[in-house]
């Protein structure tokens, strides 16, 4: 056996990465020019579905789409998100805070943050509770999670992602 081999584990890691990185730089260089279209290949499309490629090419540009409809502000969703949150609040104050508060009195108010994401039609998606540090009852925020119902914004134009304020009473 060698003494110094030259092959060592570092070494076999290098030259194995430069191989690896070798074939991803030919084969994606490759792989970008089969995709372009040759020359000539897209009429005039109208984007409709009778306009015919030949076998494995694309078009050039994707159809343009209808003018898309206006999209909501983050203000906009995030005066929907407030709206549909004072609707509930009366419910979440019998529900959940009343009954905190008669058990035990401190803290006198819960700050909360509801972290919630909604999709382009406005329907919530995720939601997550956050708690303000020295305002906040454990049973509250278990019960707004679960008395809450999904946000339901109505077209929002694009996901959106909102930290709407909470606070008892």
């Amino acid at each position: 056996m060698l003494e110094r081999p030259w092959l060592t584990t570092p070494v076999a890691i290098l030259i194995g990465s430069g191989v690896i990185a070798g074939a991803a730089y030919l084969g994606l260089r490759e792989r970008g020019a089969a995709s372009a279209p040759p020359a000539g290949s897209v009429a005039a499309s109208s984007g409709s579905s009778a306009d015919v490629l030949p076998s494995g090419t694309m078009p050039a540009h994707a159809p343009t789409a209808a003018p898309a409809a206006r999209q909501a502000t983050s203000e906009e969703a995030m005066t929907r998100a407030l709206a549909f949150l004072a609707k509930h609040r009366g419910a979440l104050v019998d529900a959940c805070w009343r009954p905190s508060v008669a058990k035990k009195p401190e803290p006198a108010r819960v700050g909360l943050v509801l972290d919630l994401t909604v999709s382009a039609t406005g329907t919530q998606i995720a939601r997550g509770i956050l708690e303000e540090r020295g305002a906040a009852r454990a049973d509250v925020t278990t019960c707004v999670q679960d008395t809450l119902p999904p946000f339901e914004l109505g077209d929002v134009g694009a996901s959106q992602h909102l930290e709407v304020p909470l606070q008892f009473p």
